[in-house]
């Protein structure tokens, strides 16, 4: 039978000798106290939370705040339930005491939303939050002591230059949940550790490191007026404050014309602003007058030349590119003077229609003339596809022709027959619409080459050796031709007798057909010498190299 007790928020359950079911169920999930069970060794109670039972078990759980407890029917006189507000206050008071306040503050809250007016409810949660309040204080305090110490060892670091070290333990600093106030100290503190370490940057000639940290320190304080002043005396080359640096020290110039080292100062600021032809016009000045002995003035206006006059020329301004490359060129005697030729080509080329023959022919022979061979083909070429009888074209394509042929035979005569047979390939493919008697000889060597080759290698494997042989010879000797670029003075007479970057293209080419061969022979020296790799560095080479290959004006492209 059901017997209520005095209190009117609990239900007791009394069970003579039989079984009866709960009229209120507990979530078997729930994690809760404040049911009890009451065992017949002299009415000794178990308080915790009863769970879910039928009438046909033997046995009674309890889940208590540390372990599940199962009573045999026999043991247990009765089982006594709470109302829910009651049982959640009850699971709350006994978390409190055992310091779990987490789960404390979780049951007393739920508690009071269920019964807000039920004064035990509102006197728990109150003593709750004294509670709470008291560990805060205890805990902040504990916080800042923990703040102030690790403080101390990050100055003590910076002091000893151990960076690395100070900013790990700022990380730690940065995980303890301060304050306002606290957060701005913090904030000081990392700009101390930057600032310092650009500084020991400086000491070292560490410029570029220097930059970072002290960029690393105003991005943390935009404010922090030393960094600023540090970073303007080391570079004027930040994009966000290089226009005042730049205006600052052009008024200072004109008071003071021949400050050189203020001019430096402008040059400087205008390599970063990518303001090629202004640097170009202080560092020149510094350069010929060489005052400074600064090494890094040279480097920077050859980098200004060369930087001027490629964004010149990759908006169509050719003419332009092509001073700026003239003025590089008087300066600089040693540096290749092609692209001097170049530009006046595409200077040419733009104004030319394609159905005008003659000009065709004659901007042919003035390539020819300078050295310009693969654009000089080009155009002849284009002659005899419009006028196929025309003498001066047919006779120096056979010129052209004549010399591919002498460096097959010379390949040939050296026993490299496997580029021989490239070289015949490469005058069959050029010539085959033009001068049949080259095809025919062509045809003839590269017979004549095959039958060596096979003689001399019996199987498939050792032909595709000897070509990747003649592929890494011609590439050597194009890394030959593209290193003389850079390490070679020219003139205008040498440039007019070989041109080291059209042979560069050439042999380039040239390597990269023989590393074709070889992988179509014999897959396996793909993976063994990765050809593909070498064919890609061919390639970029080539693109680098053929300045002819830029698109022409928009205005004529249609031409």
């Amino acid at each position: 039978m059901i017997q209520r007790d005095s209190l009117s928020n609990s239900v007791s359950y009394r069970l003579p000798g039989m079984l009866i079911t709960l009229a209120m169920f507990i979530l078997a999930g729930r994690s809760a106290l404040a049911d009890y069970i009451i065992l017949n060794d002299n009415g000794r109670k178990v308080e915790g939370i009863v769970l879910p039972y039928t009438d046909e078990d033997k046995t009674i759980s309890i889940q208590t705040t540390t372990s599940k407890l199962t009573f045999q029917l026999s043991e247990i006189k009765s089982v006594e339930k709470h109302e829910e507000y009651y049982t959640f206050m009850r699971i709350g008071q006994q978390y409190h005491r055992e310091g779990n306040l987490d789960k404390a503050g979780e049951y007393l809250k739920r508690a009071f939303e269920l019964n807000p007016n039920d004064q035990d409810v509102q006197d728990a949660l109150k003593l709750y939050e004294r509670t709470l309040d008291a560990e805060a204080r205890k805990q902040q305090k504990m916080t800042n002591q923990q703040i102030d110490d690790t403080i101390d060892e990050i100055v003590k670091l910076t002091e000893k230059a151990q960076f690395e070290e100070a900013l790990k333990r700022y990380t730690a600093l940065a995980e303890l949940d301060p304050d306002e106030v606290r957060k701005i100290e913090f904030r000081d503190v990392l700009v101390q550790i930057y600032y310092q370490w650009g500084l020991k940057c400086i000491d070292h000639v560490d410029s570029a490191g220097a930059m970072k940290r002290l960029e690393q320190a105003r991005e943390i304080n935009p404010n922090f007026k030393p960094a600023l002043d540090k970073l303007i005396k080391l570079y004027e080359g930040d994009p966000s404050k290089v226009d005042e640096v730049l205006k600052y020290y052009t008024e200072m110039l004109k008071l003071n014309p021949g400050d050189d080292k203020i001019r430096l100062k402008i040059a400087n600021a205008s390599m970063v602003k990518k303001d090629w032809d202004q640097a170009i016009e202080h560092y020149k000045v510094l350069f010929l007058k060489n005052k400074l002995n600064n090494p890094d003035i040279e480097n920077n206006l050859r980098t200004a030349f060369e930087n001027s006059h490629q964004e010149k020329s990759n908006s169509f301004d050719f003419e332009g590119a092509k001073q700026t490359y003239e003025d590089f060129a008087k300066v600089f005697p040693d540096i290749d003077r092609t692209p001097i030729f170049n530009y006046e080509y595409l200077l040419r080329r733009q104004e030319l229609s394609d159905d005008n023959i003659k000009g065709h022919l004659e901007l042919a022979q003035w390539c020819m003339d300078n050295g310009l061979d693969d654009k000089a083909q080009r155009h002849f070429f284009h002659v005899l596809r419009f006028d196929k009888n025309n003498e001066a074209a047919s006779k120096a394509l056979l010129h052209y022709a004549t010399l591919d042929m002498q460096d097959a035979r010379n390949v040939y005569q050296k026993g490299n027959y496997a580029g021989a047979i490239n070289l015949c390939d490469e005058v069959i493919e050029k010539y085959s619409t033009t001068l049949p008697s080259i095809v025919q000889a062509a045809t003839d060597l590269q017979e004549e080459a095959r039958i060596k080759l096979t003689a001399k290698l019996k199987d498939q494997a050792q032909q595709a050796e000897s070509y990747y042989a003649s592929g890494e010879q011609n590439f050597s000797q194009a890394m030959s031709f593209f290193q003389q670029l850079n390490d070679t003075r020219y003139t205008e007479t040498s440039v007019k007798i070989y041109n080291p970057r059209t042979e560069a293209i050439r042999y380039f080419k040239r390597a990269k057909r023989d590393y074709q061969t070889a992988a179509r022979l014999d897959n396996t020296l793909n993976i063994k010498y990765s050809i593909s790799d070498k064919i890609k560095d061919c390639d970029r080479y080539i693109d680098r190299l053929d300045s002819g290959a830029l698109p022409l004006p928009p205005k004529n492209r249609n031409r």
